[in-house]
């Protein structure tokens, strides 16, 4: 952990050698650990983020680009590497987030020297700085207001997240094209994706589907119990060789797809549209429409409407 600058020149001078300077930073058990809190906010703890900055300021100069892994046991905010205050040096030009790789530290190594490409969706929301000082420690209300994770979080209250869930990234550029459909009987949403590499070496791509409800359901529930703003329905990670295709299908329950816990704890299907995205976390959603209605004689019947949009 560093705690003084006297080691940073030897690390300085080196940026302007270098081809790529991996600038790992994060936390570890002197931090927190098992009945120890953070006593500091959830930023880079030490003098790191004043490292990070030295760094970033020589790989400017020395036009060098700067990839930021971190290492940590806990969530950590690195707004300063992200977010610079002046133009004196560039934000981090890649992020890699192996949390504590203890005995995958090797695979870690395989995926930044490109021997792998295997990566992963961001499984948590990485919030701002300021997030420690929006809300208290000891408030578990996951809605109350800047709201906790990606179901909840308004980021018009302390800014976007530094990381948002469900991100990552390839070597390979993947494109998605998707179809859905209703399964009527035991009612499911039923969507089909066929996913190509269209440019890199052989690698996995991770489609994820959000549930997300409309503005009509919003209104008309929200004074009984809040919505998420989107809620993470299901994934699949599939591996694509260079310039290979391969078809990802899911067969949702209509229940799970489209259901809200209500004040009561009980999953209920509500009237009016709800959205289905699926993505990859990165590029634009595939978007499914379902309008759930009671018609006359308490019946009850979905109507899927699937706009053409690719991932």
């Amino acid at each position: 952990m560093l705690k003084n600058d006297s080691s940073w020149s030897a690390a300085i001078a080196a940026v302007a050698n270098s081809d790529v300077v991996i600038l790992a930073l994060g936390t570890d058990t002197s931090v927190a650990a098992e009945g120890t809190d953070r006593q500091d906010g959830i930023g880079l703890p030490g003098l790191q983020a004043q490292f990070g900055v030295a760094v970033l300021q020589a790989a400017k100069a020395a036009n060098v680009p700067v990839i930021l892994l971190l290492l940590h046991n806990l969530p950590v905010s690195f707004d300063e590497l992200v977010l610079p205050a002046n133009e004196t040096y560039k934000p981090v030009d890649a992020i890699v987030d192996a949390w504590a790789p203890m005995t995958y530290a090797n695979e870690v190594a395989q995926a930044l020297f490109g021997k792998s490409n295997r990566w992963g969706r961001a499984t948590m929301t990485i919030y701002p700085k300021a997030y420690a000082q929006a809300i208290s420690l000891f408030e578990y209300s996951m809605t109350k207001s800047p709201g906790r994770s990606y179901k909840y979080y308004d980021t018009s209250s302390v800014g976007t997240p530094l990381i948002k869930f469900g991100a990552g990234l390839s070597f390979s550029v993947f494109n998605s094209t998707c179809s859905g459909a209703l399964k009527v009987g035991a009612p499911s949403v039923s969507i089909s994706c066929s996913v190509s590499n269209t440019n890199g070496p052989d690698g996995d791509e991770v489609l994820m589907i959000f549930h997300r409800p409309s503005a009509d359901i919003i209104d008309r529930v929200n004074n009984a119990h809040p919505l998420p703003l989107q809620a993470l329905v299901e994934f699949e990670r599939v591996s694509v060789s260079a310039g290979g295709l391969e078809t990802v299908k899911f067969d949702i329950p209509v229940e799970e797809a489209l259901g809200f816990i209500n004040e009561d704890g009980a999953t209920t299907l509500y009237p009016g549209t709800h959205y289905l995205d699926v993505c990859n976390g990165n590029s634009g959603n595939f978007t499914i429409a379902i309008v759930f209605e009671t018609v006359k004689g308490g019946n009850e019947r979905l109507i899927v409407r699937v706009p053409p949009k690719r991932v």
